[in-house]
């Protein structure tokens, strides 16, 4: 997490997976640390699983959501992944890497998303840029597969570098 012209670094080295007590300790972090407005840029850790939030494992991703709301830059690098819709919304988001994995309308309605890169992404599913109406630039060199509707109200997208796909539906 990097607010403004500082760096923070609050993920412990040891974790492979978001658990409840994780995002408590995240929380806790940024709230000692610095103004959640403040916070400009999160770069994920690599390997790190982010499940979809359920009452039986007890994750509440609602704080960092709204540290996420407020995020220009996101980097999940390596095998990082998210299972569901943590940045969708984000309206102050412009830039996104992404290691692998993409799900459903993750990235939906990021209406200031103008740039991103998925060097290892191999599928981008179902509206999952749909509503990024700033999003001008692709880059999906190891994509197979783009799934329907996934850049559906993307008015201003020009560049689309995908060489390798083969199943556009």
């Amino acid at each position: 997490i990097m607010p403004e012209d500082r760096e923070i670094s609050i993920f412990p080295n040891d974790f492979r997976m978001i658990t409840p007590e994780l995002v408590e300790f995240i929380q806790q972090a940024i709230q000692y640390n610095t103004r959640t407005h403040e916070i400009d840029s999160l770069i994920m850790p690599h390997d790190i699983y982010y499940p979809i939030p359920t009452q039986q494992n007890g994750i509440d991703y609602s704080q960092l959501r709204d540290v996420i709301q407020n995020l220009k830059t996101v980097k999940m690098s390596g095998k990082s992944q998210c299972d569901f819709d943590l940045f969708s919304g984000s309206v102050n988001l412009e830039k996104v890497v992404l290691g692998h994995g993409l799900s459903s309308g993750r990235f939906e309605n990021c209406t200031a998303l103008s740039s991103v890169k998925m060097p290892n992404v191999r599928c981008v599913d179902y509206r999952a840029f749909q509503g990024c109406k700033s999003l001008e630039c692709i880059q999906l060199p190891s994509a197979h597969q783009i799934s329907t509707y996934a850049f559906l109200d993307c008015s201003k997208l020009k560049v689309a570098e995908a060489p390798w796909v083969t199943h556009l539906e």
